[in-house]
């Protein structure tokens, strides 16, 4: 019995990998006018290490921010969002920003919360810091990446997907379910 429970709790814990964008392969994340109103859709966040990738610019350059949307499907939970890795051309210590919409469209959502960052902040969950939330979902969030002082930064961003902690545990019951019909 416990063998089974092992393997249920494996299986409902297995993650993916996957790069949603990055912008040296998919080009440009939205340019954003400043109210962050036309981001980049990504499509639906999958089990696993979703990964994001993008540079901006100073606003003073033009370049208002990077964003894009995503939505976390029913019985999944958007558990982090790492900043995995920041650096900047002159390999400063730079000033960026981030910023959650609970919406596809950005801005025409609610505002969650801001925060900035810079290179001594990776290995952080800006979603946490950012907005004092420890999970997310389901629904449509979006985030808007900028750089406040310059030069040019280049970020990586980790979003963690993991099964609701309901939908884990339908999965080890079911799991369960099927061993005792093999016996």
């Amino acid at each position: 019995m416990l063998k089974i429970l092992a393997i249920a709790a494996v299986a409902a814990g297995t993650a993916q990998s996957q790069v949603l964008w990055d912008e040296v392969v998919d080009g440009d994340l939205g340019d954003m006018t400043s109210n962050d109103d036309a981001p980049t859709f990504l499509g639906n966040l999958g089990v696993g290490a979703n990964i994001v990738r993008g540079t901006t610019a100073p606003i003073a350059m033009g370049d208002l921010a990077d964003a894009f949307s995503f939505t976390v499907p029913v019985g999944l939970s958007l558990q982090s969002v790492v900043l995995t890795a920041y650096s900047t051309a002159d390999g400063g210590p730079g000033t960026s920003g981030i910023v959650f919409y609970d919406s596809l469209g950005g801005s025409s959502g609610l505002f969650l919360g801001g925060a900035s960052y810079g290179a001594a902040d990776v290995g952080t969950d800006t979603l946490l810091v950012s907005t004092g939330l420890t999970d997310f979902g389901p629904g449509d969030l979006a985030i808007s990446v900028r750089e406040f002082g310059g030069p040019d930064a280049t970020w990586e961003l980790t979003l963690n997907v993991v099964p609701a902690p309901a939908s884990a545990a339908l999965l080890g019951l079911g799991g369960l379910a099927a061993a005792r019909r093999r016996r």
